[in-house]
Order: structure tokens, then C-alpha cells, then sequence
């Protein structure tokens, strides 16, 4: 509200001391407004007291003549009675919300029937009194929203509900390996990323902590979803700290206060009393951050499930009651890619070629991939790498690339064909939309496309995450000869030379028998 209880406590102590003896100057008119904030809350307005507004000597604003209201709880405290000078006395000698409240509490039944509420597009008018001002708790709350605790006022001018209220928020954001330079939340982290089936993927989850003042505990309880594509971390491999900002590791929270449940793809990180934290203060951030695995049951593109990973935020939302509320959902998404290679003979595209050996190395050439059922399953030493043979189509493939810099390596040409000489280079390259507010939909890849051995690129398809490149095989090639009758020729003398020597042997016969 508008005045501070400062101000609260000296009305009401004036207000005692003009029972007993103030002979008021009387205010203009004997209603006011109050007015409710544009948040779509209700508020109920509670009757404790009525009375006459006043000034008194020094210029403050005054209820005198004070009898019970509507709302008026207590024996003998029947609505339009007086009120007792001792009851006033008491109050104006209170102080402290928590004080106030519980003492207040015993004159108003909160049981009954408000006597006024309130809405934005609805004020209440209202006689000069004392009121208790609650949210309606049957109205549901938007997501990270909040109740507001009691409020105790003296209306004797208009008045515009201030809330004490604050509500806690979450974000989820995923770290890329590469290109991301944006360090709002910690390099490289924000709501997209793409990596290799098996790679360890790093998450982040900032949960800002809220003013809790008006709170005697509040519960706080991240909730967690990894798409079934991830395995989930162990428990004990999940880090909860305490800092001063998102990008911030911070420092690690006591164990004690919190408790860490890693179950299938869901994980809990639960604080019954986040108050209990050290150096716990509004404006801080708890900071969870934890890293799971990419296994080969991942979305490939943005088909859907996608590998899509949500975070949300239960938390204590009203200060007068044990009730939770949440906040709104936060998600990030993570890609993975196909490569489809064709061969194809290098004069005739229409030729497929079947039996052509490969095995693809990473960037730097010095390991080769490990291929399971046609899935990215790790980098492995060359000489373990997994073959790659072209079907009676020239086909083969390899699911759940990362974008970036591989290179396909021949080892055994098809039959007839010639062994390439040196790896074919194959880039990747995708564009994904890093923006820090996803909207949850898994529509953030933009663009993939392909380039072979630094040519220009070509576009892959984006819905279904794959990019498809030819490699090209030269036949065995003929050798040259000179042509002409030479070897003819050869043939010719060859063949005279052996009828002479049977000429010549049968007369050297033939004079040997004379």
C-alpha cells in the first residue's frame, strides 16, 4: 500500500488519543476508493473498524468515533458497537507485519463474507475504516505469479493496492561446443546447440531467488525434463551453487540444504526452506548445472519429438497459506545430423557402384568413426574404425553428426574402379537460432548445407536434418600400346622361322641316313 506501517502505527495511536479527547475537524465527504493493480487478482476487502476521518493538529489523517465493522470477530465485538480504547491502545503500540497481523487476526473473521472486493476494472468504494485486504485465493494465478500477504490499512483517502508479493523465474540453457560468443549466461550457453550421438551435453539451470520476507519458509523445487534422447546424470553428478549472476558458476551450496532426485529423464532438486541457505538474498541466483548424454535414440533435424529439454520452477506463492505455484516452462533444444553418401561413376552419374569402402575421420584425420547400425557411436583409432560399404544402390550413411569439418577416407575402391587418392573433405555447416527467449517450438534450425573439398555449398534438408553429397569413382584405366602391324609382324617371321628350322632339320636327317 501507499503508506508505510510507519504511518499506519501513528494513525492509529492518534486515533486512541482523539477517543479519549480530540475534538476533530471532519474530512470532506466519508468514502474513498480503493483500487486494485492491473495483475488480475481479486481482492477481498475485510471491515475490522469504521470511523469518522479527521485531521489532527499536525496535518495527519485520522479516524475518530471507531465501532466494529462487518468483518468484526470476538465476543461482544457486534458490528456498530464501540470499540474499546484499550483494543486502539494496543494496536498503535504494535509494530512489525508479522506482530500486526497476528494481532489483528483476532478481530476480523476471515471466515466470513468480504464486505467489499476489488479488481482492476472494478474498485471497491468503501466509509473510512480499518481493513484487512486479501487475495482471493479461489482466482488461479497466472504462471510465476504470487498471493499477497495480508495487508492492514487505515482508509481515510484513496488508495491503490500495492502488493507484497514477489515470485521467483527460471531459464534453461544448453552450452554449445562451437560459434556461440554470447556470455549473458556463461560462454557459449543459450537455448540451442548440436552435437554427436554419445557426445556429454552441458546444461544450465538459473533460478533467480525472490524476496522471501514475508515468508516464515518457502519451498523451492526445480523440475527438470530431458527428452528421452539423453541419459539423465547421476545424482551425485548434478552441481547446485549459489551466485551473484547467470553467467556465474557461483559457490556450492551446503548439501544439507537441498535434496538432488535423478529418476529416468526427470530430476528434482528440491529446497524445503530456501531461507535456509547461506547468504541466501533476493537477486541472487541458484545455479544447477549438470551434463548428459546424447544416445542413438535422438530426433535427427527438427522431426519431431525433437531432443527438446524443459525446466520449471514449484514454489511457495502465498505467504498467509502453505500453497505452491509455477513458473512458466523454459526449454532449449539440441541437434543432431545425417550424412547420405551415393557413389557414382565419374563419366556415368547414373551408375551406382556397390562394395566401395570408407571410413570417416574427424577434422584433424587422426581418429575414425565408430559406426553402430548406421549411428555415430564414437571416435575410435583409425584401425577400429568402422567400415562404410556402399550398397547395390552406391548408398551409405551415418547418423548423428555434429556440424563441422569430416573427411571420408576410400579404403577399397568397387570392383574395376580406382582407389581414391587422398579423403574427401565434407563440411557441415548449420545455422541454428541462439536467441535467448525460445518459445519451446523446434523450429530453431534455419539452415543446413554441405560442401565437398572446399567447393561451394549445396542446401540439405532441415526438417529432416540431413545433408547428401556424390563421390565419384574412376574405372580401371586401359594401357597404352603403339598399334599398327608390329605385333603382326612378329607373328609372321616368328611362324617362317619355324618352317625353315623344320626344313633344315629334316635335310640334315636325310644326308646323316646316306
Amino acid at each position: 500500500m501507499k503508506k508505510t506501517f510507519k504511518k499506519l502505527m501513528a494513525a492509529l495511536l492518534a486515533v486512541a488519543l482523539l477517543c479519549a479527547m480530540a475534538v476533530p475537524a471532519m474530512a470532506e465527504g466519508n468514502s474513498f476508493q480503493i483500487s486494485a493493480p492491473n495483475n488480475g487478482h481479486t481482492y477481498k476487502i475485510y471491515q475490522i473498524f469504521t470511523g469518522t476521518p479527521s485531521t489532527d493538529s499536525d496535518g495527519n489523517k485520522v479516524l475518530s468515533d471507531i465501532k466494529w465493522g462487518s468483518n468484526a470477530s470476538g465476543e461482544g465485538h457486534t458490528t456498530g458497537a464501540s470499540v474499546d480504547s484499550s483494543i486502539l491502545t494496543t494496536l498503535a503500540g504494535t509494530s512489525g507485519e508479522t506482530n500486526i497481523l497476528n494481532l489483528v487476526k483476532n478481530y476480523v473473521d476471515l471466515n466470513s463474507t468480504a464486505a467489499f472486493t476489488a479488481t482492476y476494472n472494478n474498485p471497491a468504494t468503501v466509509p473510512a475504516g480499518y481493513y484487512l485486504i486479501k487475495d482471493d485465493e479461489s482466482v488461479i494465478l497466472n504462471s510465476g505469479d504470487s498471493y499477497s500477504l495480508y495487508l492492514v490499512e487505515v482508509i481515510n483517502a484513496d488508495v491503490t493496492i500495492t502488493p507484497k508479493t514477489d515470485a521467483p523465474s527460471v531459464e534453461k540453457k544448453v552450452k554449445e561446443n562451437v560459434k556461440v560468443s554470447d556470455a549473458t549466461y556463461g560462454a557459449g550457453y543459450n537455448d540451442t546447440a548440436d552435437y554427436n550421438i554419445g557426445d556429454m551435453v552441458p546444461f544450465k539451470l538459473i533460478g533467480k531467488v525472490p524476496s522471501m520476507e514475508h515468508y516464515t519458509t518457502y519451498e523451492y523445487i526445480f523440475h527438470d525434463t530431458l527428452a528421452t534422447a539423453f541419459d539423465a546424470p547421476n545424482a551425485s553428478d548434478i552441481h547446485v551453487s549459489l551466485a551473484d549472476s547467470k553467467d556465474s558458476d557461483g559457490a556450492a551450496i551446503d548439501a544439507s540444504s537441498y535434496t538432488v532426485s535423478a529418476t529416468g529423464h526427470n530430476i528434482t532438486i528440491t529446497f524445503t526452506n530456501l531461507k535456509n541457505v547461506s547468504d541466501i538474498a533476493a537477486g541472487k541466483y541458484i545455479i544447477v548445472t549438470y551434463s548428459a548424454k546424447l544416445n542413438n535414440s535422438a530426433s535427427i533435424g527438427t522431426a519431431a519429438p525433437g531432443n527438446t529439454n524443459e525446466v520449471y520452477l514449484e514454489y511457495s506463492n502465498n505467504p498467509n497459506t502453505s500453497s505452491k505455484g509455477e513458473t512458466i516452462h523454459d526449454k532449449v533444444i539440441v541437434f543432431t545430423y545425417k550424412l547420405d553418401v551415393t557413389k557414382i561413376d565419374a563419366k556415368n552419374h547414373d551408375i551406382k557402384l556397390k562394395d566401395a569402402e570408407f571410413k570417416l575421420l574427424n577434422s584433424d584425420k587422426t581418429k575414425a568413426a565408430s559406426v553402430v547400425d548406421g549411428k555415430f557411436a564414437g571416435w575410435v583409432e583409425e584401425s577400429s574404425g568402422t567400415i562404410l560399404k556402399s550398397d547395390n544402390n552406391g548408398f551409405f550413411s551415418v547418423t548423428g553428426l555434429d556440424d563441422g569439418t569430416y573427411y571420408l577416407k576410400e579404403i577399397k575402391a568397387p570392383e574395376g574402379y580406382n582407389t581414391l587418392t587422398s579423403p574427401v573433405k565434407v563440411v557441415i555447416s548449420a545455422n541454428t537460432n541462439n536467441g535467448q527467449n525460445r518459445s519451446g517450438e523446434t523450429t530453431d534450425l534455419t539452415t543446413i548445407n554441405i560442401s565437398v573439398n572446399d567447393a561451394d555449398p549445396t542446401n540439405g534438408n532441415v526438417a529432416n536434418g540431413t545433408v547428401s553429397i556424390e563421390v565419384e569413382n574412376n574405372a580401371g584405366a586401359t594401357l597404352p600400346s603403339t598399334g599398327g602391324m608390329g605385333t603382326t609382324l612378329f607373328y609372321v617371321i616368328g611362324g617362317g622361322l619355324m618352317v625353315a628350322a623344320v626344313v633344315l632339320l629334316v635335310t640334315k636327317k636325310r644326308m646323316e641316313n646316306k
